[in-house]
């Protein structure tokens, strides 16, 4: 799952005790970026407190957790993305994606102007390894993209319509990025599951499954991704009493080439 973003407030806002049906039976949770609001001054404390329950919760159900960082919580993991099934599926949260990260800020050419400073300020080698652009991404994300603390409401959008069309774009390009990207940085992996933009999608892009897992937040409708031997499953997952629950059933399902690598256990969240 992705974009849980816990400290957020408002009556949609997403906390642990609703999250945690859903890996209830599951072996092995993976949060992929935007986990909490630990850069919002004003949301931080909320959000700290959060990832504590959350590992706490983990801990107790006997399921490992890991944190891949994302562009609100870019120092919650030094993981920036994994790479699945022999390297058959990659996981990133989405914000490396784009040079600008959030095209759709007023921060955009801001943002775009200190990936490219980051980029230029690593050595080779690495500029052109998947960590160039995962690195820089981060780097951007800690000194940069918190200064618009943008957020996904609708009476904001509705305030600001030339915000509203580059999401639409992003949300209209955001596939072939994510396909563009495995094709340059791990081209054995013919799925790519990101985060990000909050809308979810399911598609092909390029020979390519291109699977956005959606947001707890606005306009919400999240998905679950679950790797289960040789096998991907996309679950919508829906609200009940209990909190968030998959649903009867999956929408999509995959094949894999073999057993499914999971990732490595963490014991504790990286700060």
């Amino acid at each position: 799952i992705s974009d849980t973003h816990l400290g957020r407030r408002g009556i949609r806002a997403c906390n642990c005790e609703k999250l945690r049906p859903l890996w209830q039976g599951v072996a092995h949770l993976v949060i992929n970026g935007d986990v909490a609001e630990i850069q919002d001054p004003a949301l931080r404390g909320t959000a700290a407190r959060q990832l504590q329950m959350l590992q706490r919760f983990c801990e107790a159900d006997g399921v490992a957790l890991t944190l891949l960082s994302g562009n609100h919580d870019a120092h919650v993991s030094n993981r920036r993305y994994l790479l699945l099934a022999r390297g058959q599926v990659l996981v990133t949260h989405g914000d490396a994606l784009h040079p600008a990260l959030c095209p759709w800020t007023h921060g955009a050419r801001r943002m775009k102007s200190a990936m490219d400073r980051a980029l230029t300020q690593l050595k080779p080698t690495e500029r052109n390894t998947i960590h160039g652009p995962l690195s820089a991404s981060q780097h951007v994300a800690l000194t940069e993209a918190d200064r618009d603390r943008i957020r996904f409401k609708a009476l904001r959008l509705a305030a600001n319509p030339w915000r509203l069309g580059r999401i639409v774009h992003y949300w209209a390009t955001a596939p072939a990025l994510a396909a563009r990207f495995a094709q340059h940085y791990a081209p054995l992996a013919h799925i790519v599951i990101f985060g990000h933009s909050h809308r979810q999608v399911v598609t092909h892009r390029t020979g390519r499954l291109i699977i956005n897992t959606g947001s707890f937040t606005f306009p919400g409708r999240p998905r679950a991704v679950i790797l289960n031997g040789g096998e991907l499953t996309v679950w919508p997952i829906g609200r009940s009493s209990r909190g968030y629950v998959l649903e009867a059933m999956p929408t999509t399902r995959c094949s894999l080439a073999g057993p499914v690598t999971r990732p490595p256990s963490e014991s504790r969240i990286d700060r």
